[in-house]
């Protein structure tokens, strides 16, 4: 009889089971919801059932759909700093299931997302002591996605860490560049700020972009071949994907700490004066199942499942994985269009705005004129993607970087530089958002001269004269030149170079350009152009 009893009770409790729902991840204590836009909440649940949503004095009810999900969609919110409650409900024949968000604020929330100099946290920033000990900023919030991998877009994300105040416990290990660029907009527009990060260490872009996308172009489309020969010969390579992933985790997670060892020997050689010549250890060459570096496979993971969710825009750092070989740095300028067109695409935000960081100076400082590797063309591409692609912006560090250290610590100035462009194209601010970029080159009296866009107040060599010109001429051979500054024009000449074609600034790995604008503080950013 006892165990007919327990039986019923099971029999019974079904359905409440069934009837359980579900709010994306997305969804927390201590979140921030956009402003002045439509906004979606959603989730899953069991069909029949209907969910309801209340906040700010709205009510908005939806069925569970077939498949089992549901979103609400609210009008748009007006800003609002003291928190509030949204209460959502599920109400079914089985009953009525209610789930409370507290400390909720209206505001901009900025997705955040890239390579390593985006994941690099507060902890190993410039001053990070100070800075975690000064992180008390109640309507700042973050939101931390978890690095994954996926074959096909998911339908809602893997959180790291759910929403959270900005306090010194939680601010540590929170991306650098993100938190320092949010602090700057809360702190100049008094707009409840949520930043979202979303970013994995070494990842190409292509990782980044939908396949859909990148088959759009046929070059673009070239990178996945490897990738689809590698998924044909492997039996298993869909079913146990998620399997590969994790081993793919693991031994990244190894290389990690043998690198840190590696580093630390580098390190205490170099205190002691010692030479080091100890290569540094590498990861397999991919193409390998589960690998982060799978085309669209971050994308589908840690991109899409969070576009249902309103945003103010995207801060993007990254590059540097692309600018290791010149031919993948050149179709740089291919692959960052497409993925900020597919991205707003999937928020369904053609003028979603995207402000993004050149990559910083790094390795060998430059001794010749002009280099002709990789990093300085994906610059190229990146200024390129700035002057050509609308409601977008571009944040020079090419006066930030380490020669040692690939990772450069003043991530303040990056945040502050990103930030400059937000503040003025989304917050009305009267701002300079960029060093001088070269506008024009002419032939007068022998000499070149170079104009330039952003070069209000004129320009000044820091320490000393300028330097980082090079003239080229036709027969392909590049000289340094010599430079004056008369405001913000800049002479050149080349007793080397008698009719040059070329003009190139900064064109190098580690480029030793010194020129800047001293009103804005900013660099002149790197150019080579031809001279008409």
């Amino acid at each position: 009889m006892q165990k007919k009893l327990v039986f019923l009770f099971l029999v019974l409790l079904a359905p409440c089971v069934r009837a359980e729902f579900r709010l994306s991840p997305v969804f927390s204590d201590n979140m921030v919801l956009q402003r002045n836009e439509p906004v979606c909440i959603f989730g899953e649940g069991t069909s029949g059932a209907v969910v309801s949503v209340e906040f700010a004095g709205q009510r908005q009810a939806v069925p569970v759909s077939e498949s089992g999900r549901w979103s609400v969609r609210l009008e748009p919110l007006e800003t609002a700093s003291v928190p509030a409650v949204m209460t959502v409900v599920a109400s079914s024949s089985a009953g009525r299931q209610e789930k409370k968000i507290q400390n909720v604020l209206v505001g901009d929330v900025w997705f955040c997302s890239g390579q390593s100099n985006m994941a690099v946290p507060v902890s190993q920033s410039l001053d990070a002591e100070k800075e975690i000990a000064a992180a008390q900023h109640p309507e700042l919030r973050f939101l931390k996605v978890r690095q994954d991998v996926a074959l096909a877009a998911r339908e809602d994300v893997i959180v790291e860490r759910a929403w959270s105040v900005c306090t010194p416990e939680s601010v540590g290990d929170f991306s650098a560049v993100a938190y320092y660029f949010g602090r700057e907009i809360q702190r100049e527009s008094g707009v409840p700020i949520g930043v979202i990060q979303s970013a994995w260490g070494g990842t190409p872009i292509e990782a980044w972009i939908p396949a859909a996308a990148m088959e759009s172009d046929s070059e673009c489309a070239a990178v996945l071949k490897p990738w689809e020969d590698m998924r044909q010969k492997i039996e298993d390579y869909d079913a146990n994907f998620g399997h590969y992933v994790e081993e793919r985790k693991k031994e990244l997670q190894e290389l990690n700490r043998v690198l840190w060892q590696w580093t630390l020997r580098k390190r205490a050689a170099k205190e002691k004066g010692e030479a080091f010549s100890e290569p540094a250890p590498k990861a397999r060459t991919p193409p390998l199942p589960g690998h982060q570096n799978t085309p669209e496979g971050l994308f589908n993971a840690m991109v899409s499942p969070v576009t249902p969710l309103a945003i103010r825009g995207v801060i993007w750092y990254q590059g540097e994985s692309n600018a290791n070989q010149v031919e993948a740095a050149r179709l740089y300028g291919k692959q960052l269009p497409l993925l900020i067109k597919s991205w707003r695409a999937a928020w369904k935000r053609p003028d979603l705005p995207f402000y993004l960081v050149q990559i910083a100076n790094y390795d060998a400082v430059q001794t010749s004129p002009k280099e002709n590797g990789g990093w300085p063309l994906l610059r190229a591409m990146q200024l390129q993607t700035w002057k050509n692609t609308p409601h977008t912006g571009m944040a020079s560090t090419i006066d930030l970087g380490e020669a040692d250290n690939i990772h450069p610590k003043n991530k303040q100035e990056v945040g502050r530089r990103l930030a400059r462009y937000a503040l003025k194209n989304e917050y009305g601010k009267d701002e300079t958002v960029s060093g001088p970029i070269f506008r024009s080159a002419r032939r007068s009296g022998g000499k070149v001269v170079l104009d330039f866009d952003y070069a209000e107040g004129g320009l000044a060599a820091r320490e000393g004269s300028p330097m980082g010109f090079a003239l080229g001429g036709a027969d392909g051979k590049w000289h340094w030149a010599q430079a004056e500054i008369a405001g913000g024009i800049v002479y050149l000449q080349s007793e080397h170079v008698s009719s040059p074609v070329a003009v190139a600034y900064g064109w190098a790995s580690n480029p030793i350009g010194n020129l800047y604008n001293p009103s804005s503080g900013l660099p002149v950013v790197p150019f080579c152009e031809e001279i008409p």
